[in-house]
């Protein structure tokens, strides 16, 4: 008998997402694939959401991750944490229900120079990551 894990037939579950974060680059849009919850008589198991490292080269300058609204994602108005973040990585794993989800980066004026991407969690993506 052969037993299929169910999440090792999803697609892209627990697959991460890679973007290297910069002064210079344009606003990003991407998507991945939300986490997967099961319960029934027979089989219970989670299968993880896709996961997104963000990094950055500290030889780049001084960059964080600040997950904020639509509105302030466009406006790059209202960011609250503008202290650097030493660590140089920031991961996130996509939670089960689908919706968009907005960072940016809160040091000085980086978000206005395109420092930001637009995460869509969503069942299917056209193009992976």
């Amino acid at each position: 008998m052969l037993l299929l894990l169910p999440c090792k037939s999803l697609a892209n579950s627990g697959k991460t997402l890679e973007i290297v974060w910069k002064h210079d680059m344009k606003p990003l849009t991407k998507c991945v694939t939300p986490g997967l919850k099961r319960a029934s008589k027979l089989l219970n198991y989670s299968c993880p959401g896709s996961k997104v490292t963000i990094t950055w080269a500290k030889s780049e300058g001084e960059h964080n991750v600040e997950h904020v609204k639509e509105k302030v994602w466009t406006s790059c108005k209202g960011i609250t944490n503008t202290s650097p973040d030493s660590s140089g990585i920031f991961t996130w794993e996509a939670p089960k229900a689908p919706k968009d989800h907005y960072f940016v980066c809160g040091v000085g004026g980086h978000c206005k120079m395109g420092q930001k991407v637009k995460i869509t969690v969503a069942k299917e993506c056209e193009e992976a990551g």
